[in-house]
């Protein structure tokens, strides 16, 4: 529960433009494993934010290997495609 309060707040402060509350919580150690799409984006926009450039690329690199690949492992199964291609316009 707690992670998906988290993707929550960090959507929230990047849609809100609150980029110093997102620093602050995506600092916090009990986020740093979290690759729900909220933190990464969050993450993506720091980056993008402080002009860290290089990092920037290979975030939106890692993000974007991450859709595909569940793209490719749910699509086997009858529906599925649907479902993640919601995930994927996002």
């Amino acid at each position: 529960m707690a992670a998906v309060m988290q993707e929550f707040e960090a959507e929230a402060f990047w849609r809100l433009q609150m980029f110093d509350d997102l620093g602050s919580l995506l600092s916090s150690p009990d986020i740093a494993e979290n690759k729900s799409w909220g933190v990464q984006t969050g993450r993506a926009l720091l980056h993008f934010q402080a002009g860290r450039s290089s990092l920037l690329y290979k975030h939106l690199t890692n993000m974007r290997k991450e859709l595909v690949d569940g793209l490719g492992t749910v699509s086997l199964e009858k529906g599925s495609y649907q479902e993640e291609f919601q995930n994927i316009i996002r």
